[in-house]
């Protein structure tokens, strides 16, 4: 069967064994993949919430509906569950053999309520059933067809019980609320015990079932959903190299790790893939928990590798976050070495600052002579409240600047940009001696007086690094296109809820604004650059 065809049909399945169970839906759907992949199903959560119809309804599936269910109490016996002795057969041959027609050693799919309440007998003859999928009839080992068993309890099984072995078997463990939203509590309330019947489903014939266990094994694991798997094992190990931590370690078995895999293979394989993709590992979060609290420890990781490692967002944004810096650097090194210094010099105990005017270019503007350009460095800036234009340069009188400013800071009259109204411009010196004006709101913008003869190179020191930078934040943006459009060919898993997949399309959203906000941040930059080179004609 072709693939594609095969997940719609996985997909009427799952609609056809979620009707008129609502709530249901997520864990319905893991429940059948269990059931198609041959693996056992634990279901926690109070009487009264359907945990056995949903087993039920998982035979439904298949040819041969043969289905045994069962509640446990501390007094059930093995005749119970595997049969009752055949007297006939051991009073003629002496044999030991339980007359299983009906029983769990010749269903497919098994219920058991209550599952921890019954004696050693039974678990540990379940043992040997789940792990070979034989039972041991007398000196016979007979072939059982069960394709899943769903077992079922309101509590966890207690730390020295002895149950830890079959618990283990459990693969995936599901924990039930009763309905929580009000709509679907009243339809759940009004429905009618009308059953719908699709007559649409192609149930699963044993010829089908062998056939999809021996492809769900040719699945292959990518190296980049390893690395996430074993970084996720670390995690929960407390050994996790990124610094992250949780308050306790969360123990898996190797076991429980290996029949994981295989059931993330069993997702590729019916959701139309070769190989197991990011998405898949979603279904690691109803498999590896241990009680409750570890439920919700390894629920929050899942989540957050979704937003993190999932369609490579950690190279991205490590990129993003490197070039940010960069960006950064260039800025903060720019003002730092192209602002204007001013000499200070100490006259009567109180300090003195001086412009260098030998190589400061004058200029005349609306008629006036003897004006310096000063080029604001810093993000461009409103400096009178009121004025809807930012500033790029003014013009000051140079011999009212220079008496003005040996204090340290001063207020003075001047023009900014080109217009022919002045203005008052405020004026002052940093700690380490660099001429600063303030915007109306009293923030400071480093600035530069336009001299003749400036010592550093734009060009080289500046605008060439930020070509570089340009370069690779087109690489990145590529990059994060292509995971975007990565995912949107994958988004979509049959067996993993919608609450998952949006965690790594926001993040994937995110992402995106911070490229767009790193390429403005580059542009303002460059922008400035260019300015200041073509004022200090340097391009």
């Amino acid at each position: 069967m072709q693939r594609n065809l095969l997940s719609e049909r996985i997909e009427t399945l799952i609609d056809h064994l979620s009707y008129g169970i609502y709530e249901r839906r997520d864990a319905i759907r893991l429940c059948l993949l269990a059931a198609l992949s041959g693996e056992s199903v634990f279901l926690l959560g109070p009487p009264g919430i359907a945990k056995s119809l949903i087993a039920k309804r998982m035979s439904e599936i298949f040819e041969a509906e043969s289905y045994f269910e069962y509640l446990m109490t501390r007094f059930s016996t093995p005749e119970e569950i595997f049969g009752p002795l055949s007297i006939k057969a051991l009073k003629d041959e002496g044999k030991y053999v339980r007359l299983t027609q009906g029983y769990l050693p010749e269903a497919e799919v098994v219920f058991l309520d209550e599952i921890w309440k019954a004696g050693p007998a039974i678990l540990n003859t379940l043992l040997t059933v789940i792990n070979e999928r034989t039972f041991h009839n007398g000196i016979e080992h007979q072939k059982v067809p069960m394709r899943v068993l769903v077992s079922a309890s309101n509590e966890l099984p207690s730390a020295d019980s002895g149950l830890e072995a079959l618990y283990d078997r459990m693969l995936l463990r599901l924990y039930l609320e009763p309905i929580q939203d009000k709509r679907n509590f009243k339809a759940m309330l009004i429905q009618k015990p009308l059953r719908q019947v699709n007559d649409k489903i192609v149930k699963v014939s044993n010829e089908e079932f062998e056939l999809w266990q021996h492809e769900i094994n040719e699945v292959r694991l990518s190296e980049h959903c390893f690395e996430i798997i074993y970084e996720l094992k670390l995690f929960l190990e407390q050994r996790n190299t990124s610094g992250e931590m949780i308050a306790s370690s969360v123990y898996v078995s190797d076991r429980r790790w290996k029949k994981s895999m295989r059931l993330l293979q069993a997702c590729a394989y019916f959701n139309g893939r070769d190989e197991v993709t990011e998405t898949d590992l979603f279904v690691l979060k109803d498999c590896i928990w241990h009680d409750l609290e570890s439920r919700d420890v390894i629920i929050e990781a899942t989540h957050q590798f979704a937003s993190k490692r999932f369609c490579d967002q950690d190279e991205v944004n490590s990129a993003l976050t490197s070039i940010k810096n960069r960006l950064i650097k260039l800025d903060t090194e720019f003002i730092d070495r192209f602002a204007t210094r001013l000499t200070a010099d100490v006259l009567l105990t109180k300090l003195r600052y001086k412009l260098d005017r030998e190589f400061v270019r004058t200029s005349s503007l609306n008629g006036i002579p003897g004006l310096c350009k000063i080029a604001l460095l810093g993000e461009y800036d409103v400096l009178e409240q009121g004025s809807q234009e930012t500033a790029k340069w003014v013009h000051v009188g140079l011999d009212d600047f220079q008496k003005q400013i040996r204090r340290g800071s001063c207020l003075v009259k001047g023009y900014v940009n080109d217009h022919r109204n002045d203005v008052w411009l405020n004026f002052s010196v940093d700690a380490n001696q660099h001429l600063q004006i303030q915007n109306f709101a009293n923030k400071s913008i480093p600035v530069a007086v336009i001299v003749s003869d400036a010592a550093l190179n734009i060009d080289e020191n500046w605008l060439q690094p930020l070509a570089k930078i340009d370069n690779e934040i087109t690489a990145i943006a590529d990059k994060l296109k292509k995971s975007q459009h990565e995912f949107s060919l994958t988004n979509h898993n049959i067996f993993v809820s919608e609450d998952f997949m949006e965690d790594v399309a926001s993040s994937l959203g995110s992402l995106s604004l911070e490229l767009n906000n790193l390429v403005q941040r580059k542009a303002s930059l460059l922008n400035r650059l260019n300015a200041i080179a073509h004022l200090f004609e340097q391009g």
